[in-house]
């Protein structure tokens, strides 16, 4: 069966006109709309990670500033003066805190 294929002729089984797939490719490139830079491309891609950043933070924000509320605050106004002795207690018996570094 090999041999059957081998005495076929080798010719071109269709015509083309002088230079048809090169002003083919041509045509084709030039319809094709302009390439995008780096950063059209990955704008829409930036904006959504920073609106999902600035989203995660004000939930975390909200979330830790009520979960604090009346706890312990810089000035002291909030904490009665049996929590402050308790705070006090604490922090004296935490071993890094009450270590005396400037030995």
């Amino acid at each position: 069966m090999e041999k059957a294929f081998d005495n076929l002729p080798k010719r071109m089984p269709y015509r083309v006109p002088e230079g048809f797939f090169p002003q083919n490719e041509q045509a084709i490139l030039a319809s094709l709309p302009p390439k995008k830079g780096r950063l059209e491309r990955l704008w829409p891609y930036l904006t959504a990670v920073a609106a999902a950043l600035v989203v995660a933070v004000a939930a975390w924000q909200f979330t830790t500033v009520g979960a604090l509320d009346g706890v312990l605050y810089a000035d002291g106004d909030y904490l009665t003066d049996e929590e402050l002795a308790l705070w006090d207690e604490f922090y004296e018996a935490d071993v890094f805190l009450s270590y005396d570094t400037t030995e």
